[in-house]
């Protein structure tokens, strides 16, 4: 079939592309035999000398066997015990793992400890008494509990202000409550996130991001939903969540979605992209990340980068492959290396294409996700229930 040709490129990409990298390559595990050679036993007459010399003939032989045979029900053993600790060792992950909730975004999901945005200072009290502190300025104040930041604007008489040069609406949201800061263990999101959760709990629990940032040089993410004039943003860094902020946004600065939600999840031409990098554009290094490695080829170069590679021509310095590396670099979607498979099919959805590979001793699957043209792709590997591979490369018909 035409899309074997995929697979197969898609593998030799990743086989290629990183020495890291190895569980992608498709293993062809050779058994080895060992045969023993079968020895005559001449007939002899039954004398006691004769019966003494043949069980000295087939004691070393049987013992051998026997030993043999222990050897392999030991092995079996040994496999059995193996496969069943590595099998525990993968849902006791899994239980770590959040459920995915499906559920849409709601008004209780921007609110903590039961204070909602746009509350006055008295119920912000009523709720958390005295703060520890409070920096007071011209049209906002902040209020710091702990590991606990809340944000108040005042009230200010903006309304009959005619001045061109002043966009107070763009500054201003309302009064009350405007934002929450939380960086520390001490409260937790309507769906049980918290500082310290894992990345993949924060996509399970919420879905796709509306926005996913990457500040490269602190090199950690901002996931972002939102819901009419409500943000909340998950800073995740070194794959948790660091901190949780919650905030309103004015009118001027945000569209209602009406996209009608349906169970399959079209990819676009940005989500085959990494690390702001894109197939067919020229290669342009970000001049503040350092390449790791560097392999040069004839026809291409492979430069390695925290996390992630990226396949370019010697020549034209095109770009036309990219690949995870490790956990340290997302898809556009927040994906990683070693998600749940479950987790990748509630952020993408059903694959366009799906190809079994059931060579060696664990079968590998490879999903297919199509950019709209179909000149390009993206095949995610999966081996045990986990993604072990992500690679986007051009379609080759």
């Amino acid at each position: 079939m035409k899309y074997n040709r995929i697979i197969k490129l898609a593998t030799a990409i990743s086989f290629m592309c990183a020495v890291t990298m190895s569980d992608c390559a498709y293993a062809n595990i050779t058994n080895n035999v060992f045969l023993a050679e079968n020895k005559n036993v001449s007939e002899v007459k039954s004398t006691e000398k004769n019966k003494t010399d043949l069980e000295k003939i087939k004691k070393p032989e049987n013992s051998e066997n026997k030993e043999n045979s222990e050897n392999k029900k030991e092995n079996a053993k040994k496999t059995e015990k193996e496969n069943k600790s590595e099998n525990e060792t993968i849902k006791k992950e899994i239980n770590k793992i959040i459920s995915i909730n499906k559920k849409p975004l709601s008004d209780e999901d921007f609110m903590f400890n039961g204070i909602s945005l746009g509350d006055s200072v008295k119920s912000l009290k009523k709720v958390l008494g005295k703060s520890d502190s409070v920096i007071e300025g011209n049209i906002r104040d902040k209020y710091v509990w702990g590991n606990f930041d809340v944000t108040v604007e005042k009230e200010f008489p903006y309304s009959y202000i005619k001045r061109q040069d002043l966009n107070l609406k763009k500054v201003i949201s309302g009064t009350g409550i405007s934002s929450f800061y939380i960086f520390g263990k001490n409260a937790e999101t309507y769906r049980n996130i918290s500082v310290g959760t894992s990345r993949e709990s924060v996509i399970r629990s919420y879905g796709k991001p509306s926005q996913l940032l990457w500040d490269g040089k602190e090199n950690s993410y901002y996931f972002v939903y939102q819901k009419g004039n409500k943000k909340i943003y998950f800073n995740i860094k070194d794959d948790k969540v660091k901190s949780i902020t919650v905030s309103l946004t004015p009118p001027e600065y945000y569209k209602e979605d009406n996209h009608k939600k349906t169970d399959k999840i079209s990819v676009t031409d940005n989500d085959l992209t990494i690390a702001g990098f894109k197939l067919g554009d020229k290669f342009e290094p970000h001049p503040w990340q350092s390449w790791i490695s560097k392999n040069t080829g004839v026809s291409e170069e492979v430069w390695y980068y925290p996390g992630y590679g990226v396949r370019v021509t010697s020549k034209s310095k095109l770009i036309n492959g990219l690949f995870l590396d490790n956990s340290g670099m997302l898809t556009s979607r927040g994906i990683a290396k070693g998600d749940l498979q479950s987790t990748l099919e509630y952020i993408y959805g059903e694959p366009d294409k799906v190809e079994v590979s059931t060579e060696g001793n664990n079968p590998q699957t490879a999903y297919i996700y199509f950019s709209p043209s179909k000149m390009n792709l993206m095949v995610v590997y999966i081996n045990k229930g986990k993604i072990s591979n992500v690679v986007i490369t051009k379609n080759i018909n």
